[in-house]
């Protein structure tokens, strides 16, 4: 019988080696975002939702930095679809703003750090010996 718990324990372990992307949320309250300043992990999704107006989320400090077509996402002014998403590939620190709000400083930051990672599965030679230990 401890056999068997020991082994299911095992399998476990094995099982739980990837963590699984996870979908973050930012609301539009008034002319902020809420959070405006999140941490995710690499492989993440942020969703931006929007309640009233028209709004942006465009990535950089202003439409200089970095050059529109230079950004890793623009999200078209659009009164009829208030939901924008974007998946982070890489880790760092990317700021965002709504272009028609710049000037209220309706600004973001999403701050993408590399997973954490899981605990290691116990190696064979381990296994073996606690298998060797209960019999």
């Amino acid at each position: 019988m401890l056999h068997r718990v020991l082994l299911a324990t095992f399998a476990g372990f094995l099982c739980t080696g990837s963590a699984t992307a996870a979908t973050h949320q930012v609301m539009q309250v008034g002319l902020t975002f809420d959070p405006a300043d999140i941490t995710i992990e690499v492989g993440d999704t942020v969703e931006w939702i929007w309640s009233a107006g028209g709004h942006t989320v465009t990535e950089g400090t202003d439409d200089a930095n970095p050059p529109l077509g230079d950004k890793l996402f623009d999200a078209p002014l659009a009164l009829a679809d208030p939901l924008f998403s974007y998946t982070f590939t890489e880790a760092g620190d990317v700021d965002y703003y709504c272009r028609p709000h710049l000037i209220f400083n309706m600004v973001g930051v999403i701050r993408v750090q590399q997973p954490t990672s899981t605990a290691e599965p116990p190696s064979i030679e381990s296994w073996g010996r606690v298998k060797a230990g209960y019999r």
